[in-house]
């Protein structure tokens, strides 16, 4: 079926002339399992004004931006619609949508002032389904000689549903536009350093109750790619975070993630991104703009470091924090405190100081052993790792540990379950998995369970009268859940006990809700594991090119090293052994994201210097490739030079 427009009718009456904007269409229907449209759009008034839009290539969501000038009159219909060119020119469909605006709409708003409509796309009885919007922006054009004097300034109304968003005349404060070599505007946010197709100038009107009865606040509008499908993030005029779903028309000041009726199915739809996204916005907002400045000792840093986090200092370290040591030259933007937190997790962590024991007595990864004291003084140091917990995710650093799936499970207040055994005791474990498999009549055990401290062991009774209570055939379900809970809870209650205490100093239960425990992991201790290819593939380089000797020699030294040398190379330049869970895209720095740098000096055979504040390694030119390795083998491992920019 071929393009069709309205037929030509005579009319009467005044007639009045537009400017018509097709915006962009959003959400448009897919051609093909795998295949997106080509879409442009023809906008027509009778058979007379037909004007069309460029298309644009394999996309769902295209931006036209096309201005045009339309004369109506008395019961004219703007009609437009949307086409693939692609299967348009392949057999002559390719139809996506049509819009019909009557003259009335026209009339009945108030178009002095440029107005943003969104309009949901119909059939029009072509045949097939159709989905998504199309956004049109309208203004009555106007002269001297027209009522309204002069062409208003620029700025205009958008509305969707109930909701009416309007676009101020001037960029705000740190904002600019920018155009693409293809000529498509683009805004960026200078104070965030985040870009974006969307004009800033948009604001929203809402309607706010207040003690003198409703009042209009308006807020300027914001998009985050941080959000489930269909929701959008803005922040008004004071500073204040609210979101809204286009498909619901919901206006809210809750986080879509983890607002109250959030189904656990939407949650799981988000992403591991989606949700650090709210968690960094929401620590962001927590944390303090003053700056509390740490002087540490290298030779009793740890004991230094439990210091500070006692008492009244907890509050100062939710300011920005800056550590340096005695001695030494450094200024923190970042780095150091990833050095502070890499060496305060390998001492008070190591099992040798006996808060943490391998889990299966086997592995790498820790859990709260079960020779802790119960002492004041081991209890305060469960409660200092938590507090070094809380402060990294509050800072948004990562700690050199690997602690337990059930350890990340308590923090979340989740409750465990027999399969959760395996990671405790695999001898246990199977032992209970027989015990509900099989007949235990007359095997003479009672509701215990033992506890061995420094050698001496203990017998505990699961529940009241255990000592004398045997296990059956009837009762054994009980026995092995209360087991279960003895072992992976009642065992460690009080250090776990601690353990969340110290992290609720800075992160409470509820902040890290809406993670798994394994997204929990990865924003503790972000990913152990380093791809030298992603490495490289999300570095950039100054005063230099990939193709420069000296990166090359650094790449093939990183290609070629095993893991705990590449995590010693990182710890050089950034101050930490781990990457984020998406990767060294996601690298953090003094600013937030901080790509990996590569910057080559102009002086020969240096030692590389690093700048970890930034995330940045200095390197020189070097005469061959074993000079080169000389070098950064020894700057890694017997020097630690702290740059300053």
């Amino acid at each position: 079926m071929g393009i069709q427009c309205e037929p030509e009718t005579k009319k009467t009456g005044s007639v009045l002339e537009y400017e018509l904007t097709v915006l962009s269409a959003e959400c448009l229907k897919k051609t093909g399992l795998f295949t997106k449209p080509d879409p442009f759009a023809i906008v027509s008034v009778g058979a007379e004004q037909i004007q069309t839009t460029q298309k644009v290539r394999s996309t769902c969501s295209p931006e036209w931006g096309k201005t045009l000038e339309i004369t109506l009159e008395e019961d004219d219909v703007v009609v437009v619609q949307i086409y693939d060119s692609k299967k348009l020119s392949e057999d002559g469909t390719g139809f996506l949508g049509v819009v019909n605006i009557p003259h009335s709409f026209f009339v009945e708003h108030s178009l002095e002032r440029r107005k943003v409509f969104c309009f949901e796309l119909r059939r029009a009885g072509l045949g097939g389904s159709v989905e998504g919007r199309v956004r049109v922006a309208l203004k009555e054009k106007r002269g001297p000689g027209l009522p309204g004097g002069a062409v208003s300034s620029m700025g205009g109304d958008v509305r969707i549903g109930q909701q009416t968003y309007q676009t101020a005349a001037d960029l705000p404060i740190g904002w600019e536009e920018r155009t693409t070599p293809t000529g498509r505007a683009y805004f960026v946010d200078h104070t965030t350093g985040q870009a974006t197709w969307t004009d800033p100038r948009l604001v929203v009107e809402m309607s706010i109750a207040s003690g003198q009865g409703h009042q209009t606040a308006r807020h300027p509008l914001r998009f985050f790619d941080s959000l489930p499908a269909g929701w959008e993030q803005r922040v008004d005029r004071e500073g204040r975070i609210f979101y809204v779903s286009h498909e619901t028309q919901m206006v809210t000041r809750s986080h879509p993630i983890a607002m109250a009726g959030f189904s656990e199915i939407e949650r799981a739809r988000c992403t591991f991104q989606m949700k650090e996204a709210y968690f960094r916005a929401k620590m962001e907002k927590r944390r303090g703009k003053e700056t509390f400045k740490v002087v540490l000792r290298r030779e009793n840093i740890l004991e230094m470091l439990f210091d500070v986090f006692q008492g009244r200092n907890a509050r100062c370290l939710r300011q920005k924090v800056q550590f340096c040591f005695e001695g030494e030259e450094g200024v923190d933007f970042g780095g150091l405190t990833n050095e502070v937190l890499e060496i305060a997790s390998r001492g008070l962590f190591d099992v040798s100081y006996g808060l943490f024991e391998y889990a299966d007595g086997k592995s790498s990864v820790l859990r709260i052993s079960t020779f802790a004291s119960l002492d004041d003084e081991c209890i305060s140091c469960f409660v200092f790792a938590g507090m070094l917990i809380g402060f990294s995710l509050l800072h948004g650093k990562h700690m050199s540990i690997r602690l337990s799936g059930l350890i990340y499970r308590q923090l979340l207040g989740k409750s465990m379950a027999l399969e959760d055994m395996k990671h405790v005791s695999a001898d246990v474990y199977s032992s209970l998995v027989w015990m509900k498999e099989n007949n235990v009549d007359g095997l003479g055990i009672f509701f215990t369970a033992t506890r061995s401290i420094l050698g001496q062991s203990t017998e505990t009774a699961l529940k009241q009268g255990g000592e004398e209570i045997g296990v059956t055939e009837e009762n054994k379900h009980e026995y092995v859940d209360l087991m279960v809970e003895w072992y992976l809870e009642k065992n460690t209650a009080e250090q776990m006990g601690a353990l969340k205490k110290g992290m609720s100093v800075f992160v409470t239960e509820k902040d890290i809700d809406v993670f798994s425990e394994k997204e929990l992991e990865h924003l503790v201790a972000g990913i152990e594991k380093i791809d030298p290819a992603d490495w490289k593939a999300h570095t950039v380089y100054l005063d230099c090119t990939e193709e420069d000797r000296a990166v090359l020699f650094f790449w093939r030294y990183v290609e070629k090293c095993g893991d705990e040398e590449r995590k010693d190379i990182l710890r050089f330049a950034t101050g930490t052994t781990t990457v984020p869970m998406v990767g060294f895209r996601g690298l953090r720095g003094y600013e937030g994201v901080q790509p990996f740098t590569v910057v080559v000096d102009g002086g020969d055979s240096r030692l590389p210097k690093a700048h970890t504040c930034f995330n940045r390694i200095v390197l020189s030119q070097y005469r061959s490739y074993e000079e080169f390795s000389g070098k950064l083998q020894y700057a890694v491992r017997e020097t630690e030079i702290f740059g300053l920019d």
